[in-house]
């Protein structure tokens, strides 16, 4: 059946003596043929349509306007026309204007045009310079697959409908200041071939840039995006200008391409407290990232995973705070995981804790990395506090075979959730925090020293302390007779406490502030690695005690000593 209907088609195109190019709703043109058409076209067609250069300008002037007055407000069709030059500024279309495939050999003017019910210029062709400046769209403005070989003017132009350049080629300069997109803008997959500007655009619904190509400089400098812009698997060439752009919700770089300078100079991005990013950067790719500049921007809710900040000039920016110790953090530790941007940090073995940690440990070490080079040694503190932070959180690896596969056994569930919690809560590292906030605090050593120190002083009566009796004395020291110790007093323990009461009398504070004084002069000395000691832990809990004691007071000194150092260091 489609055969015989092709068949009948092409018997009727042979017996019609009309133009026979196809326009809009499948009629054929079917205007009378212009004899400047033969062998200067494919095939023989009308004046519309046919390339002649040298054809009747006044003749084809005269259709367009008998064709705009007879569509009134309907649909007035020039498909695959090919004009002349066109002057249309200033003027008021009422018809929907459908310019799909159609070639405008010359300069275009329709700038302060007004089209009230949309207009079509899908895969459009223009040869000479196009100037919209002023125009308004008041429906849908189609320029999808459109190719602007000259300079192409958009300046403030007003898009009440949706606006389309999906493939559109710009081979000159393209200029879209100041213009309001008022409905969706779609520039996806397209190439700017020069310099672009969007500088001062405001763009009141979403604008989709992804895998657009901008082979010279992109102006985005001031523009305004009050809801999401989508630059996702976009490619800028040259230099990227957003300096004083501001972005309400999302700002979609991700897998974005960066081959030149880039410039975020106080740009607004996305800041409220909910748990959805705002710029995202992830797994972008920043060619020159020393010529990367983000300044006085608010960067607490951007996403920088898989992509490499080492070098990137972060100046005078504000980083998300971490609750109850204000260090900077990034967003990938608090952002909602149900957000489409979550899906590079999510934990691909489903972890209980849901997060990728050695994923946001990685861009916290470039971070950290970035602020040393700088010598901004606070803020690298902070984000090696993060550093940290994300290896004390991450999952322990799972049994594996020897294929390489996880292996999933009965109770593994169970397993992995008492294994994370211990990891979180007792590994070296979870005590590393617990002592120093990883090397970032020098008061927090010495306040669990203290702590230490009181707690041993109760703990060595317990295990029972006993008087050396043969104390040396340092040769130095001038001999004096000693008095004997009061009776009780040569053990000290709890059981014997009353006792050492009874050798104190009538003092109701002396006594038990000498008992407690005695173990706290033996905590004092085993801390200082003390030999002779005036009471000497008893064997075996005293001495194992001691043992203990030299452990913890050593490492937190060690501890205490270290964050001085970093201290000194900033």
């Amino acid at each position: 059946m489609a055969e015989l209907e092709e068949k009948k088609v092409g018997r009727a195109l042979a017996q019609q003596e009309g133009c026979p190019v196809v326009m809009s709703e499948g009629k054929l043109c079917d205007r009378p043929l212009s004899d400047g058409s033969r062998g200067l076209d494919p095939r023989h067609v009308c004046l519309m349509h046919t390339r002649n250069p040298a054809k009747d300008v006044g003749a084809f002037q005269k259709e367009f306007e008998r064709i705009l007055e007879a569509a009134e407000n309907g649909v007035a069709d020039f498909r695959e026309f090919f004009f002349p030059a066109v002057n249309c500024r200033d003027r008021e279309f009422t018809a929907q204007c459908i310019f799909a495939n159609v070639t405008f050999s010359g300069a275009v003017d329709f700038g302060s045009a007004r089209f009230k019910r949309g207009a079509n210029f899908t895969n459009a062709t223009f040869v000479g310079s196009a100037e919209f400046s002023k125009a308004a769209f008041s429906q849908a403005a189609e320029f999808d697959g459109a190719t602007f070989m000259e300079d192409v003017y958009f300046r403030r132009v007003t898009f009440s409908g949706a606006a389309a350049f999906n493939g559109s080629v710009f081979n000159k300069s393209a200029d879209f200041g100041s213009a309001r997109f008022m409905n969706v803008a779609y520039f996806m997959k397209q190439t700017f071939t020069q310099v672009v500007y969007f500088s001062g655009v405001t763009f009141t619904q979403d604008a989709y840039f992804s895998g657009t190509k901008f082979a010279e400089e992109a102006n985005f400098a001031k523009a305004t995006f009050d809801t999401n812009a989508g630059f996702d698997g976009a490619a800028f060439m040259k230099k990227a200008d957003f300096s004083g752009s501001k972005f309400a919700l999302l700002a979609d770089f991700s897998h974005a391409r960066f081959l030149g300078a880039v410039e975020f100079q106080e740009t607004g991005f996305r800041r409220d407290d909910e748990g959805i990013p705002g710029p995202v950067f992830c797994s972008a790719e920043l060619e020159k990232p020393d010529a990367v500049v983000f300044y006085k921007t608010y960067l607490g809710q951007a996403l920088f995973n898989n992509c490499d900040v080492s070098k990137v000039a972060f100046l005078m920016v504000e980083w998300r705070e971490r609750k109850g110790n204000r260090k900077r953090m990034v967003f990938e530790e608090e952002m909602d995981l149900r957000h489409a941007a979550a899906a590079t940090i999510k934990c691909r073995d489903g972890a209980i804790d849901g997060r990728d940690f050695p994923v946001i440990n990685e861009l916290y070490q470039r971070l950290t990395k970035n602020y040393d080079d700088r010598k901004d040694y606070w803020t690298a503190g902070d984000f090696h506090y993060g550093e940290m932070e994300m290896k004390r959180l991450a999952m322990p690896p799972r049994r594996q075979t020897q294929s390489g596969l996880i292996q999933k056994m009965p109770g593994d569930e169970l397993w992995n959730l008492v294994k994370t919690w211990r990891h979180k809560n007792f590994s070296l590292l979870a005590w590393y925090k617990y002592a120093s906030n990883y090397g970032e605090s020098y008061v927090r050593p010495i306040a669990v020293l203290l702590i230490v120190l009181a707690v041993f002083t109760m703990l060595f009566p317990w295990a029972g302390l006993e008087l050396n009796e043969n104390l040396s004395h340092s040769n130095s020291t001038v001999a004096a007779p000693q008095a004997p110790p009061p009776v009780g007093t040569s053990e000290l323990s709890y059981k014997h406490f009353k006792d050492f009461i009874r050798a104190y009398p009538g003092r109701k504070w002396g006594a038990p502030a000498a008992f407690f004084g005695n173990s706290l002069m033996t905590v004092l000395s085993v801390a200082g690695f003390q030999k002779e000691l005036k009471y000497e832990p008893t064997y075996p809990w005293g001495r194992a005690l001691a043992l203990l004691e030299l452990l913890l007071t050593s490492t937190l000194i060690a501890l205490f000593l270290l964050a001085v150092r970093r201290q000194f260091r900033r």
